[in-house]
């Protein structure tokens, strides 16, 4: 019987989700499908996943939040879904390709930033700045275990195999596509409006600068520039931070946080606005791009396009 293992543990939303429903949709229309896929998710995507038919066996483990303890466990999951059931193929979508199974191990990296130093440089002071450096030396481990590399971008695998070049003929890159319930949202564009609507879609983090472009923003209202700015995805922490700085804004109207939103109304929100504006510092590929270039946004971005 052919297994299929998945380790899908850290995608919570964003395009890191939507990578793994795409090739799940996908694998059910091939040929030589496996009989047997176990998945290794987390409760927050878990129900993103529940339309995947009857063959995936859904594991969703706990998780403790200390991440000294974090580690550990996640060795223990992995060896006892992974390799104490022979799969035949195991599929890392975490970049944490944890030990050698029987099988073939292929493993995509969707975050690059643990292969950046300046960008990990951000974080000395905090926590992360530990986790990421952790997991910096994790994901080169990954890749001498790996039997195949994915990437979502040309850019991506550039960086991060910077050191190990060696590893260059086991690479391919799939890039994103944007998802079936875009199709039918497109309006046509007018002419440049006098009022500019900006848009920001992504989730929060330290890296992504979005605390940044809410100041700047503040500064152009204040300057007399006719533009609004729009935030949504999930906070990760940052939610009282960003409540207190758009509260404090004298025209909350303009520059307004409206929290996470389920992807099938993101179509909707791209068509009432101008520009998808993106601060930040790297990215491996940058859905939003392709979203918004679809419902022909002008796009301004600060990192090397992927």
């Amino acid at each position: 019987m052919k297994t299929l293992g998945i380790d899908a543990h850290n995608l919570r939303s964003g395009g890191g989700l939507i990578y793994i429903q795409e090739f799940l949709y996908h694998l059910e229309n091939y040929s030589g499908k496996f009989e047997r896929i176990i998945i290794w998710t987390n409760k927050h995507a878990a129900s993103d996943l529940n339309y995947v038919s009857s063959v995936l066996e859904l594991r969703v483990p706990i998780l403790l939040r200390s991440d000294s303890v974090i580690f550990h466990f996640i060795w223990v999951i992995w060896f006892n879904l992974f390799v104490k059931k022979k799969t035949d193929v195991v599929l890392t979508l975490s970049g944490m390709n944890l030990c050698r199974g029987n099988g073939k191990e292929i493993t995509m990296f969707h975050s690059i930033l643990p292969f950046s130093h300046d960008v990990i440089k951000l974080y000395r002071g905090r926590l992360d700045y530990f986790r990421y450096l952790m997991l910096r030396k994790l994901y080169k481990r990954s890749i001498n275990n790996s039997d195949g590399i994915l990437f979502s971008s040309k850019f991506a695998a550039d960086i991060a195999l910077k050191e190990h070049t060696e590893k260059r003929n086991m690479v391919s890159v799939v890039p994103f596509g944007i998802w079936t319930n875009f199709l039918k949202f497109r309006k046509e564009k007018n002419k440049t409006p006098d009022h500019i609507r900006f848009l920001y879609v992504s989730n929060f983090y330290l890296y992504k600068r979005q605390l940044f472009l809410i100041s700047v923003f503040e500064e152009l209202i204040s300057a007399g520039y006719d533009v609004s700015l729009t935030l949504c995805g999930d906070t990760y922490g940052h939610e009282i931070v960003l409540k207190q700085l758009t509260s404090s804004i004298i025209r909350t109207d303009r520059i307004k946080y409206i929290g996470k939103i389920p992807h099938k109304f993101i179509p909707e929100i791209y068509n009432n606005h101008d520009v998808l504006i993106f601060p930040s510092l790297i990215e491996s590929f940058g859905i939003p791009f392709i979203e918004a270039q679809y419902f022909r946004l002008w796009i301004l971005f600060s990192f090397q396009p992927a």
